[in-house]
């Protein structure tokens, strides 16, 4: 950085780590602070391999500086705002932009060294609840349970090709509009099917049957066939189902289940609405 005059303020949000705004006399910059302990589950090799990669793509911010031993970073300061799912639900503008950049993602060919599988995740989380014993579930567990797995087995019987994937679809992930945009945060992202980000997006956003209708026409370029919507609603089960053990694992490890019990139920309803549509997709 040129210039001998700093201003340093700290920028609000973030769950994983602490953000600052540091601006000399000619550029801001943004100066990420890693929070502790999120080696353990954050690989940050792969994350400065994932963002660079994205960076030099123009589909992330420009990257100045990353050590991903301390996991301190440097990267562009965009002047634009995070979007919010109302931005997104209520213009399709807006979420066309978010498709079309996650498609610019998901059709790059590049090649993250990482693999994000949703479901391998979710046994491992399981297993942690079963083991200390954990009680306090949603209602109808046993049975939903189940037929997550059997949809998980019935997706694994359709080949899937990986691509590289965000992971982390949230609405404050994207900042711009519709003309101009930039995904943040690649700390989740990893090879995996893209209709992850396809659901993912669709979950913590809000959206509708229509909305997705149009998410999936973007993204295929074509009129989504039964097979894609069948594909897109399975991996919208999946991650609803995954959220919903994170969620529970959350309280078993003594955070606020005033907040992660209803988090997590919210993601659990997720899957009774899409097993109702995916029963008509293949009755029709």
């Amino acid at each position: 950085m040129t210039g001998t005059e700093l201003s340093v303020s700290r920028l609000s949000g973030g769950v994983t780590n602490v953000n600052y705004v540091v601006q000399n006399e000619n550029q801001k910059y943004v100066v990420r602070v890693a929070g502790k302990g999120t080696n353990l589950f954050i690989d940050r090799k792969n994350e400065f391999h994932n963002v660079t990669t994205m960076s030099n793509l123009g589909i992330a911010p420009k990257i100045y500086f990353s050590d991903p031993e301390t996991r301190f970073q440097i990267q562009e300061f965009i002047e634009q705002d995070t979007l919010t799912a109302e931005k997104i639900r209520g213009n399709n503008d807006i979420l066309s932009a978010c498709i079309r950049l996650l498609k610019k993602c998901h059709s790059s060919g590049a090649d993250f060294k990482n693999r994000f599988d949703p479901w391998v995740k979710t046994e491992t989380n399981l297993a942690l609840l079963q083991k200390d014993g954990f009680h306090n579930y949603y209602p109808d567990w046993k049975g939903t349970v189940a037929f997550c797995k059997d949809v998980h087995s019935q997706y694994q019987a359709e080949p899937i090709d990986l691509c590289p994937c965000h992971n982390d679809t949230v609405a404050g992930n994207f900042m711009g509009n519709d003309v101009s945009m930039k995904l943040i945060d690649w700390e989740y992202s990893g090879m995996n099917d893209p209709y992850y980000d396809l659901a993912c997006f669709s979950m913590e956003n809000g959206l509708n049957a229509g909305d997705e209708k149009l998410m999936l026409r973007l993204h295929e370029d074509k009129e989504p066939d039964d097979k894609e919507i069948r594909r897109f609603l399975s991996m919208k089960i999946i991650t609803a189902f995954y959220w919903s053990v994170w969620s529970l694992l959350q309280i078993k490890n003594g955070k606020n289940a005033d907040f992660y019990y209803p988090y997590g139920m919210d993601r659990y309803r997720v899957i009774s609405e899409s097993r109702d549509r995916l029963h008509e997709v293949n009755a029709g």
